[in-house]
């Protein structure tokens, strides 16, 4: 009898439950990442006609398209952010949600405290002086090689200490966007697979997705972000992105960036060897041969079109 109940509660479930397997949810994660780009790109391409007139009207008819686009971005990320969102809501809360879509595996959650919040900034320093070394010398290899390639970063962040919504944009709206978009949605529908696959497959999106040469290092931040999700809260790894951009922002000369940053890295040094390592935490291990799945052809179709955008700015 009770063999019998067991069958019936299994069938259930299973009518209710649709399995996705890790190759689909990598292919799911690059489909959330194209929808946000072409979407958010859309309806901000949309609304530029009415924001250019609206600029003329108020008497600001010099207004350059490097800001009138940003401020385009301001209304089209936000809707391309929620779009991607109640798409993975549906998936996860539908009628027959997605297995591989839930979040609801158990996994070690730290309470965040004082001294965590402040040895993870000391973490962000040490993944930015990584982050600065490797800008530094794309820079100089493509000097060398005597290539002319502008970074369409430095009139932004040129921009967004006189022009509000610039800032606005760069430190607040984007920050948000995309924490929502790779540390939501992406993140937690690769995380039943392994949290390391997930970490490491949405920061490889989150660098690349940036379509850029010198934003490439980004892929470090966003495997800090990634756990900082993981371990704490996606609240703290918005936190995290948006101190990044507003430092981005400001006007610090480098040699006390890389002063502050080189502290950082040598606490961080000191502290991992005080501590004999990282504290073990239960993980979600990986699947064997997880890696496997970025042999999705819409995760490979979605890189591909990434890396054709960064290979773009040599032409």
């Amino acid at each position: 009898m009770t063999g019998a109940t067991d069958e019936s509660v299994n069938e259930n479930v299973d009518s209710r439950v649709s399995v996705l397997t890790a190759k689909k949810a990598v292919g799911r994660a690059a489909s959330f990442v194209l929808a946000w780009m072409l979407t958010a790109g859309l309806a901000g391409g949309i609304v530029m006609p009415f924001l250019s007139m609206y600029f003329d009207s108020k008497g600001m008819p010099n207004m350059s398209s490097l800001k009138v686009s940003t401020a385009a971005s301001l209304i089209g990320e936000p809707i391309g952010s929620a779009i991607v969102l109640l798409y993975w809501y549906s998936l996860v809360s539908g009628s027959q949600p997605e297995y591989g879509n839930r979040s609801s595996l158990p996994t070690h959650r730290d309470t965040m405290n004082v001294g965590r919040l402040i040895m993870i900034f000391v973490l962000l320093g040490t993944v930015l002086l990584i982050e600065s070394g490797l800008d530094q010398l794309s820079r100089s290899i493509i000097h060398l090689s005597d290539l002319s390639i502008d970074n369409p970063m430095d009139p932004l962040v040129a921009s967004a200490g006189n022009t509000w919504f610039v800032w606005l944009l760069m430190c607040i709206v984007s920050p948000v966007c995309e924490e929502l978009v790779f540390r939501g949605a992406i993140l937690r529908t690769l995380r039943q697979y392994g949290e390391m696959f997930a970490i490491v497959t949405s920061s490889v999106l989150f660098g690349l997705g940036h379509m850029n040469i010198y934003q490439l290092p980004v892929i470090f931040s966003g495997l800090l972000f990634g756990y900082v999700a993981c371990r704490y809260s996606i609240k703290y790894s918005i936190l995290l992105h948006i101190v990044i951009n507003i430092l981005a922002s400001l006007s610090i000369p480098d040699s006390v960036i890389w002063v502050v940053e080189g502290i950082c890295a040598v606490v961080a040094i000191i502290v991992y060897l005080k501590t004999k390592g990282c504290r073990a935490v239960p993980w979600i291990p990986d699947e064997p041969h997880v890696y496997r799945a970025w042999r999705s052809p819409l995760f490979l179709v979605t890189v591909a079109f990434m890396v054709s955008g960064i290979v773009s700015q040599f032409l």
